[in-house]
């Protein structure tokens, strides 16, 4: 399991340093494809993004509202005391969360909001303001995404960006697209089973999921609701009469 998460800026920075003589800090391939790699190999060794829930305010402009940067999904929109209903007949539900309270929202004021790309449109008039809520990628102060503060998380994601920049044709005497691929599976496995590990409350629970003696198959409505806590087996003694 992973409690902590550094920026994704170390692993830039620790390529740069490794091919510093072949390679230019701020050369497209490395700070603008960098990050998009770094999101491509989180994703291949199965991590989810760290994420943060972020409140603020924002003005309507010509109707609209630019959506941050980082907004993975919104929780919901409220303008004043209301909750701003959705304006139309489907909702979007990829760009929101799951039960967000705008899906059934009823306000008595005549507004609503659609999304589109990078885009919150609105009727409410400019200049007002609305409150977002929203599910955000966790950044550094500079934009830089988030990632795990694990050894192998950090070696894998170096070997794939090297990996990538082999393939676009950075000449190194020292690594070559078949070595990087190589190391970049080696870590990525590592990684994987790393971040999966459980810790000691978790296997305590899994524990007591899967090693159960008696099980109690009569409980039909509340059937899970104790099952990953531990067992207790009442002791009768038999007296021969």
């Amino acid at each position: 399991m992973n409690y902590k998460t550094v920026s994704s800026r170390n692993i830039i920075e620790a390529v740069f340093a490794r091919y510093r003589n072949y390679i230019s800090q701020d050369s497209d391939a490395l700070l603008g494809n960098g990050i998009e790699w770094i999101g491509e190999a989180l994703e291949a060794i199965g991590i989810l993004p760290a994420m943060e829930n972020i409140t603020g305010s924002f003005v309507i402009s010509n109707g609209k509202v630019h959506l941050p940067c980082n907004l993975f999904q919104l929780k919901s929109v409220a303008y004043g005391d209301n909750w701003v209903p959705y304006g139309s007949q489907t909702f979007n539900y990829d760009m929101h969360c799951d039960n967000c309270i705008n899906e059934f929202a009823k306000s008595a004021m005549p507004y609503s909001y659609i999304i589109n790309p990078n885009w919150l449109q609105t009727n409410i008039p400019d200049g007002e303001i609305i409150c977002l809520s929203y599910r955000a990628f966790a950044v550094d102060e500079e934009g830089f995404p988030q990632i795990p503060d694990k050894v192998t998380v950090k070696q894998a994601l170096f070997w794939y960006i090297s990996m990538w920049l082999c393939l676009g044709g950075m000449e190194n005497p020292s690594v070559n697209f078949a070595q990087c691929e190589e190391r970049w599976l080696k870590y990525c496995l590592q990684a994987e089973n790393d971040v999966a590990m459980l810790d000691a409350g978790q296997r305590a629970t899994f524990k007591n999921q899967w090693v159960r003696m008696i099980p109690d198959i009569s409980r039909e409505r509340n059937f899970f609701a104790d099952i990953s806590e531990e067992q207790t087996i009442q002791h009768y003694k038999t007296f021969r009469l």
